[in-house]
Protein backbone atom coordinates (compact mmCIF):
# COMPACT_ATOMS: atom_id res chain seq x y z
CA UNK A 1 0.00 0.00 0.00
CA UNK A 2 3.05 2.45 0.46
CA UNK A 3 4.68 1.82 -2.43
CA UNK A 4 1.23 2.60 -4.60
CA UNK A 5 1.05 5.53 -2.24
CA UNK A 6 4.06 6.85 -2.95
CA UNK A 7 3.58 6.44 -6.56
CA UNK A 8 0.27 8.07 -6.87
CA UNK A 9 1.39 10.80 -4.94
CA UNK A 10 1.85 13.25 -8.02
CA UNK A 11 2.60 16.09 -5.94
CA UNK A 12 5.41 14.67 -4.19
CA UNK A 13 7.07 13.23 -6.97
CA UNK A 14 7.00 16.37 -8.68
CA UNK A 15 8.77 18.03 -5.93
CA UNK A 16 11.59 15.20 -5.86
CA UNK A 17 12.13 15.52 -9.53
CA UNK A 18 14.65 13.78 -10.35
CA UNK A 19 16.78 13.97 -6.71
CA UNK A 20 15.73 10.41 -6.39
CA UNK A 21 17.34 8.77 -9.35
CA UNK A 22 20.64 11.77 -10.13
CA UNK A 23 22.90 9.15 -8.75
CA UNK A 24 21.95 6.71 -11.51
CA UNK A 25 21.87 9.60 -14.15
CA UNK A 26 25.56 10.81 -12.65
CA UNK A 27 26.45 7.54 -13.13
CA UNK A 28 25.36 7.24 -16.78
CA UNK A 29 26.91 10.55 -17.51
CA UNK A 30 30.64 9.38 -16.27
CA UNK A 31 30.48 6.75 -18.61
CA UNK A 32 34.02 7.51 -20.76
CA UNK A 33 34.75 4.78 -22.70
CA UNK A 34 34.00 0.74 -23.52
CA UNK A 35 35.27 -0.09 -19.66
CA UNK A 36 33.52 2.01 -17.59
CA UNK A 37 30.34 0.94 -19.66
CA UNK A 38 30.86 -2.97 -18.94
CA UNK A 39 31.35 -1.76 -15.39
CA UNK A 40 28.19 -0.19 -14.77
CA UNK A 41 26.28 -2.09 -16.68
CA UNK A 42 27.33 -4.81 -14.16
CA UNK A 43 26.86 -2.35 -11.50
CA UNK A 44 23.22 -1.98 -12.60
CA UNK A 45 22.44 -5.45 -12.72
CA UNK A 46 23.49 -6.20 -9.21
CA UNK A 47 20.96 -3.86 -8.60
CA UNK A 48 18.39 -5.20 -10.57
CA UNK A 49 18.49 -2.21 -13.52
CA UNK A 50 18.31 -4.31 -17.40
CA UNK A 51 20.45 -3.37 -20.15
CA UNK A 52 21.62 -4.73 -23.34
CA UNK A 53 21.21 -8.46 -23.07
CA UNK A 54 20.17 -10.63 -20.42
CA UNK A 55 22.28 -13.08 -17.97
CA UNK A 56 21.32 -15.14 -15.14
CA UNK A 57 20.96 -18.31 -13.95
CA UNK A 58 18.09 -21.03 -14.71
CA UNK A 59 18.08 -24.96 -14.67
CA UNK A 60 20.20 -26.58 -17.37
CA UNK A 61 17.05 -27.43 -19.95
CA UNK A 62 19.12 -30.55 -20.24
CA UNK A 63 20.36 -31.61 -17.56
CA UNK A 64 17.86 -30.78 -14.86
CA UNK A 65 20.08 -32.16 -12.00
CA UNK A 66 22.25 -28.72 -12.72
CA UNK A 67 21.61 -24.73 -12.93
CA UNK A 68 23.80 -23.13 -15.76
CA UNK A 69 24.16 -19.72 -16.32
CA UNK A 70 22.36 -18.44 -19.63
CA UNK A 71 23.06 -15.14 -21.73
CA UNK A 72 19.97 -13.72 -24.04
CA UNK A 73 19.30 -11.42 -26.52
CA UNK A 74 17.53 -7.91 -24.83
CA UNK A 75 18.25 -4.12 -25.22
CA UNK A 76 15.17 -3.30 -26.46
CA UNK A 77 12.08 -1.41 -25.27
CA UNK A 78 9.20 -2.82 -27.66
CA UNK A 79 8.27 -6.11 -27.26
CA UNK A 80 10.48 -8.33 -30.15
CA UNK A 81 12.42 -8.24 -33.16
CA UNK A 82 9.42 -7.52 -35.33
CA UNK A 83 8.35 -4.71 -33.96
CA UNK A 84 12.00 -3.06 -35.73
CA UNK A 85 12.00 -4.77 -38.74
CA UNK A 86 8.47 -5.15 -39.96
CA UNK A 87 7.00 -2.86 -42.03
CA UNK A 88 3.36 -3.28 -40.50
CA UNK A 89 4.86 -2.06 -37.33
CA UNK A 90 6.57 0.94 -38.51
CA UNK A 91 3.84 3.49 -37.07
CA UNK A 92 4.47 1.92 -33.34
CA UNK A 93 8.05 2.25 -34.06
CA UNK A 94 7.15 6.16 -34.93
CA UNK A 95 5.08 6.04 -31.25
CA UNK A 96 7.78 4.59 -29.60
CA UNK A 97 10.12 6.87 -30.41
CA UNK A 98 7.58 9.92 -29.92
CA UNK A 99 7.31 8.46 -26.05
CA UNK A 100 10.89 7.82 -25.15
CA UNK A 101 11.48 12.12 -27.09
CA UNK A 102 8.56 13.34 -24.42
CA UNK A 103 10.01 11.12 -22.01
CA UNK A 104 13.49 12.67 -22.29
CA UNK A 105 12.00 16.23 -22.64
CA UNK A 106 11.64 16.53 -18.73
CA UNK A 107 15.14 16.18 -18.35
CA UNK A 108 17.03 16.90 -21.25
CA UNK A 109 14.29 19.20 -22.61
CA UNK A 110 15.53 20.09 -26.61
CA UNK A 111 17.85 17.13 -27.08
CA UNK A 112 15.19 14.63 -26.70
CA UNK A 113 14.38 14.23 -30.12
CA UNK A 114 18.06 13.37 -31.05
CA UNK A 115 18.17 11.59 -28.01
CA UNK A 116 14.79 9.21 -29.03
CA UNK A 117 16.23 8.91 -32.64
CA UNK A 118 19.81 7.91 -31.10
CA UNK A 119 17.95 5.27 -29.01
CA UNK A 120 15.64 3.81 -31.66
CA UNK A 121 18.59 3.21 -34.03
CA UNK A 122 20.12 1.56 -31.32
CA UNK A 123 17.26 -0.61 -30.65
CA UNK A 124 16.94 -1.23 -34.38
CA UNK A 125 20.54 -2.75 -35.14
CA UNK A 126 19.94 -4.75 -31.41
CA UNK A 127 16.66 -6.12 -32.99
CA UNK A 128 18.31 -7.07 -36.31
CA UNK A 129 20.36 -9.89 -34.79
CA UNK A 130 18.21 -11.03 -32.64
CA UNK A 131 15.47 -14.74 -32.86
CA UNK A 132 12.08 -13.25 -33.72
CA UNK A 133 9.55 -15.36 -31.37
CA UNK A 134 8.81 -18.22 -33.10
CA UNK A 135 12.16 -18.41 -33.48
CA UNK A 136 12.75 -18.69 -29.65
CA UNK A 137 9.89 -21.61 -29.14
CA UNK A 138 12.25 -23.96 -31.21
CA UNK A 139 14.41 -25.30 -28.07
CA UNK A 140 17.14 -26.56 -30.50
CA UNK A 141 17.54 -22.58 -31.60
CA UNK A 142 18.47 -21.43 -27.95
CA UNK A 143 20.21 -23.81 -26.25
CA UNK A 144 23.87 -22.91 -27.64
CA UNK A 145 26.08 -24.27 -25.25
CA UNK A 146 29.83 -22.16 -25.03
CA UNK A 147 33.00 -22.06 -23.19
CA UNK A 148 33.47 -19.09 -20.95
CA UNK A 149 36.40 -18.14 -23.27
CA UNK A 150 33.76 -18.86 -26.77
CA UNK A 151 31.40 -16.24 -24.66
CA UNK A 152 34.35 -13.70 -24.45
CA UNK A 153 35.81 -14.33 -28.06
CA UNK A 154 31.84 -13.90 -29.14
CA UNK A 155 30.93 -10.44 -27.18
CA UNK A 156 34.37 -8.35 -27.95
CA UNK A 157 35.28 -5.55 -28.03
CA UNK A 158 32.91 -5.97 -25.12
CA UNK A 159 34.90 -7.10 -21.86
CA UNK A 160 32.61 -9.97 -20.72
CA UNK A 161 35.41 -11.07 -18.24
CA UNK A 162 35.38 -7.66 -16.60
CA UNK A 163 31.46 -7.76 -16.57
CA UNK A 164 31.47 -10.95 -14.54
CA UNK A 165 34.50 -9.93 -12.29
CA UNK A 166 32.07 -6.53 -11.22
CA UNK A 167 29.00 -8.79 -10.67
CA UNK A 168 31.07 -10.47 -8.29
CA UNK A 169 30.50 -14.32 -9.26
CA UNK A 170 32.64 -17.17 -10.13
CA UNK A 171 34.05 -17.04 -13.64
CA UNK A 172 31.58 -20.02 -14.86
CA UNK A 173 32.90 -22.89 -17.18
CA UNK A 174 29.93 -23.11 -19.37
CA UNK A 175 27.17 -20.25 -20.85
CA UNK A 176 23.86 -20.74 -22.47
CA UNK A 177 23.58 -18.80 -24.88
CA UNK A 178 20.20 -17.80 -26.16
CA UNK A 179 21.20 -16.27 -29.91
CA UNK A 180 24.84 -17.00 -31.05
CA UNK A 181 24.39 -13.80 -33.27
CA UNK A 182 23.00 -11.46 -31.22
CA UNK A 183 26.28 -11.23 -29.25
CA UNK A 184 28.61 -12.07 -32.44
CA UNK A 185 27.53 -8.97 -34.08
Amino acid sequence: GDFYSSYMNMSQRNKKGFTEVQIYLDAIAAVKNTQDLVSLMATFKKIGLGSLFGFGVGQDLKNVETNIYYLSQGGIGLPNKEYYTEAGKKEILGEYQEFISEMFSYYTGSQSEAIAENLVWLETALAKNMYAPAELRIPENTYNKKSFSEVCKSMAPFDFNTYIKTLEITKPDTIIVGTPQFFSN
